[in-house]
């Protein structure tokens, strides 16, 4: 499922309803500019907004994530090649944001002890102001990661 393929294909059943972009996201209860953002390849639709626009274009789900329409011989494997792709996309995708957060969780602890270190072992040496600093950048860079991430779940959430 390629998402520059997909909105392709939603632009032209749009054109064949003769409706505007402004009157295909005002159906689905979308700003113009996400219709825009579907068609460019930008964003994925929803299930939801999946199934709104099947209704609406009178096409299937599977026809609208192939980017194409599917004969009826062809219809149950298109089906099963758009679950596994998506499958394949999700566990990528939380794969990857698992070990990033484990990272950031090790750097976040790495400079909490430094930190902590520091306020035990503050006239011993010169250089633990460096290491005081050094200390709170490694826990605000992970903080800064972790905030990215509920950033993009809200606008998750938000575009449906």
């Amino acid at each position: 499922m390629n998402p520059i393929i997909v909105g392709k294909f939603i632009a032209k059943l749009r054109k064949d309803k003769d409706m505007t972009q402004e009157q295909f996201g005002e159906a689905l209860g979308v700003t113009n500019k996400t219709v825009s953002r579907w068609e460019s390849g930008s964003y994925m639709p929803s299930v939801d907004m999946l199934q709104r626009m099947s209704q609406i274009f009178e096409v299937s789900i599977n026809e609208l994530l192939a980017g194409e329409y599917i004969s009826n011989e062809d219809f149950r494997r298109q089906a099963d090649q758009n679950l596994i792709d998506s499958s394949k996309k999700n566990s990528s995708l939380e794969i990857l944001f698992k070990q990033i957060g484990i990272f950031c969780i090790l750097v976040f602890l790495c400079g909490f002890g430094l930190f902590i270190l520091n306020c035990f072992f503050r006239d011993a040496a010169s250089y633990w102001p460096v290491a005081t600093y050094i200390a709170v950048a490694m826990m605000i860079v992970p903080s800064i990661y972790f905030l990215f991430l509920l950033v993009l779940q809200i606008r998750k959430i938000i575009n449906k």
